[in-house]
């Protein structure tokens, strides 16, 4: 790579375990490589501020792998299309990018190093600092250590009203803006939502449905881009930026555009998702068999007394 301008560098993110820009993940047992750049917006938001005149699809991203004097540099995409790898969180599968040449050759997984670079030209856009991936025994086991939902998606609170339940975004700080469960304190719903799986599935499915609804229309803060990026994970064929920007050029109310067919199938799909992944439907279904025996058994108790 030839000699660069640092001019107004961005910094990259990698690896970290709270809020990654990019992820990269090394298997020990075949020495290839796996990228996750499906996490870009904060880099895309800092190029339009630093370098306007720009295009994202002339910027080039590069994963260099290194250990002491070897480099080992491949070409993932640019900024407009970056080549990723992803999960699919319904197949509890890794789903690799085509045709890329992931090997690292002579650098051992448990000593590589990486470094991303995104360039235009001979400018310097972006760099992150030298970083380890993350190593696994295969691919396989990269869907096992993410974890799509943290409880910081939405939040839940107990408060004196008279609904049982219902959903918004948080008006005070140091939560300000967040997706919010509020819970009936009266009546102890948070307890009875805790011991009971089929309470906790209606409440969260109806109210992840609702809040993703209101982020797509008004995606003003990082709490609804948070949700909206999860959602997008179960989602391969509708972008909730698309969904959003169509609200945004039409000349109907929320209302009537809740009723948008690609809106209902991206919201849908997340719910499913969500659901999904964390087993309220599995254990849903358990319970609800497990308490159809225990009244079938009273029942049959009560007909022979």
């Amino acid at each position: 790579m030839p000699f660069l301008n640092y001019t107004n560098r961005i910094n990259i993110i990698c690896n970290d375990e709270q809020n990654s820009d990019i992820r990269v993940y090394a298997s020990s047992q075949n020495n290839h490589y796996y990228v996750f750049q499906e996490n870009l917006e904060r880099v895309k938001k800092e190029v339009k501020k630093n370098f306007p005149e720009i295009k994202f699809s002339e910027i080039k991203i590069f994963v260099e792998a290194y250990r002491d004097a070897y480099r080992k540099e491949v070409q993932w995409g640019d900024l407009e299309n970056p080549l990723t790898d992803k999960i699919d969180f319904f197949k509890k599968k890794v789903l690799i990018a085509e045709n890329m040449n992931r090997t690292l050759d002579e650098i051992d997984s448990s000593t590589a190093r990486f470094r991303i670079i995104m360039v235009s030209g001979e400018k310097n856009i972006a760099t992150s600092e030298g970083f380890r991936p993350f190593v696994v025994k295969t691919k396989e086991e990269i869907q096992k250590q993410q974890v799509p939902v943290k409880s910081s998606l939405i939040g839940t609170y107990e408060k004196e009203m008279e609904e049982l339940f219902y959903c918004d975004f948080h008006n005070e700080e140091p939560n300000m803006g967040q997706p919010v469960i509020y819970l009936n304190k009266k009546l102890g719903i948070k307890s009875d939502m805790n011991s009971d799986l089929r309470i906790r599935t209606l409440i969260f499915s109806k109210c992840f449905k609702e809040l993703l609804k209101k982020s797509i229309i008004l995606p003003d803060n990082e709490y609804k881009k948070k949700l909206l990026k999860y959602a997008q994970t179960h989602n391969d064929q509708k972008n909730w930026e698309d969904i959003s920007e169509l609200y945004q050029n039409s000349n109907v109310s929320a209302n009537e555009f809740y009723e948008n067919l690609e809106l209902d199938e991206f919201i849908d799909n997340a719910t499913q998702g969500y659901i999904s992944e964390k087993d309220f439907l599995e254990k849903y279904l358990e319970d609800k068999n497990r308490s159809d025996i225990e009244n079938n058994f009273t029942g049959e108790e009560q007909d022979e007394a």
